[in-house]
C-alpha cells in the first residue's frame, strides 16, 4: 500500500510593496585629481513596488518600481578651483523602473522534529497486506494487516515477525499529520535576484545660472538613468504562508555618468573643466508578500501495489495463496 500526498506546484503571481532606506554614496573627479565624495553616505527614505512570477520550479522574471535619491548638486563659482570652494546638497527624488530575473528556494522551516535529528541506524517500517480472515459461520472476510520490521538483513526483527492489525484510513491518517507536523510552524526562504534599474526623464550637462552678475555652474552627479542590481530576499512564513520579507539590493550606477566638459574662454585664455561621477550603494527594505494566486493541495490517495519479501536474506517471494499438494 504506498500512500501519496503533498503540495502541487504551480506557478506563483505575487505582489510585494515594501518600504525601508537607500545608503548611497557618489564619488566626483575633477580633471585629473583624485576622487573625492561630497556628502560622504547619504541615506534617504525609500519606498518600492514588485510583482514576481515563478514558474513550476521556482524561478522567473520580476517587474518593479520604487524611488531613489543618488544624486548631488555640485555647485561652484570658480571652474578652477572648484575642487576646494564648492556647494554639495542632495537632489530632487527619481523613480525608476526595474526588471530581471529571480530563483526561489524551497521552505527551510525552524522546528526540525526529533526523528530527523536523532541518528537512528534502524527504521522501522510499515508493510500493508491483504489476508483473508476465516469466520466463525464458514465465510471468509479480507482485512488489511500491518507488519512492523525494524532494522536490516540479520536484526533481530524480521518482517515476518509481529504482526498489527491497523486500517489503511488510520495509516493514511497518521502519515499525513506526521507531514503536517513536519511542514508546520515558521520556514524561511531565500530569493536571491539580479536585473537592470532604468530611471527616465535624466538629462545630462552643466548648468549656468547668473545670480547677482556672478556665473554659478551646477554639476549634478550620481545622477544615473541605468544601474545594475543584485540582492536578496529573506522571506519569513508560518505553515506555508509567507508573512513579511526583508530585502536587501545593492546597486551600481551605469549609464549617463560620462564625462562632462565646461570650457571657459576669458581674457584670452581658456579654462577646461572635466567632470565625472561614480555610484554605487545599498537598500534595506521590509513588506509584505501579498499571493494574487493559491497553492493547490493534492488530496491523499492510495494505490496498492505487490510488495517483494526477502527472505533469510537470500531469496524473494511474493505474498499470496498456496496449495497444498
Amino acid at each position: 500500500m504506498l500512500v501519496v500526498f503533498g503540495f502541487v506546484s504551480h506557478a506563483q503571481l505575487s505582489l510585494q510593496p515594501m518600504i525601508g532606506f537607500q545608503n548611497s554614496q557618489t564619488c566626483i573627479k575633477v580633471n585629473d585629481q583624485k576622487g573625492f565624495s561630497p556628502l560622504h553616505h547619504v541615506y534617504s527614505p525609500q519606498m518600492s513596488l514588485r510583482m514576481d512570477y515563478l514558474f513550476k520550479k521556482g524561478h522567473g522574471p520580476f517587474v518593479g518600481i520604487h524611488t531613489s535619491n543618488t544624486g548631488v548638486n555640485f555647485s561652484f563659482n570658480d571652474p578652477a578651483n572648484g575642487i576646494n570652494n564648492y556647494n554639495a546638497s542632495k537632489a530632487d527624488y527619481r523613480v525608476a523602473v526595474a526588471g530581471g530575473y529571480s530563483f526561489i528556494t524551497k521552505p527551510i522551516f525552524f522546528n526540525k522534529s526529533k526523528a530527523n535529528t536523532a541518528k537512528a541506524k534502524d527504521k522501522e517500517t510499515v508493510v500493508q497486506k491483504h489476508v483473508m480472515v476465516k469466520k466463525s459461520c464458514g465465510s471468509y472476510s479480507r482485512e488489511i494487516k500491518s507488519y512492523s520490521s525494524r532494522g536490516h538483513c540479520g536484526s533481530k526483527n524480521k518482517t515476518s515477525g509481529q504482526m498489527i492489525t491497523k486500517p489503511a484510513e488510520k495509516i493514511n491518517r497518521d502519515v499525513m499529520q506526521a507531514d503536517k507536523k513536519k511542514n508546520s510552524g515558521w520556514f524561511m526562504q531565500v530569493q536571491p535576484s539580479a536585473g537592470i534599474a532604468f530611471v527616465p526623464g535624466i538629462s545630462n550637462g552643466i548648468e549656468k545660472t547668473t545670480v547677482n552678475g556672478t556665473d554659478e555652474y551646477k554639476y549634478t552627479a550620481g545622477d544615473y538613468n541605468t544601474a545594475l542590481i543584485t540582492g536578496a530576499r529573506f522571506i519569513f512564513g508560518k505553515n506555508n504562508n509567507q508573512k513579511f520579507l526583508v530585502n536587501l539590493n545593492y546597486f551600481k550606477g551605469l549609464g549617463n555618468l560620462s564625462t562632462e566638459s565646461l570650457i571657459i574662454a576669458e581674457g584670452g585664455k581658456t579654462t577646461a573643466t572635466h567632470l565625472r561621477s561614480s555610484v554605487s550603494g545599498w537598500s534595506l527594505g521590509v513588506g509584505v508578500p501579498i499571493q494574487l494566486t493559491k497553492r493547490k493541495v493534492q488530496k491523499a490517495k492510495i494505490t496498492e501495489q505487490k510488495m517483494m519479501y526477502k527472505k533469510q536474506c537470500e531469496r524473494y517471494y511474493r505474498p499470496g495463496c498456496s496449495k497444498k499438494s
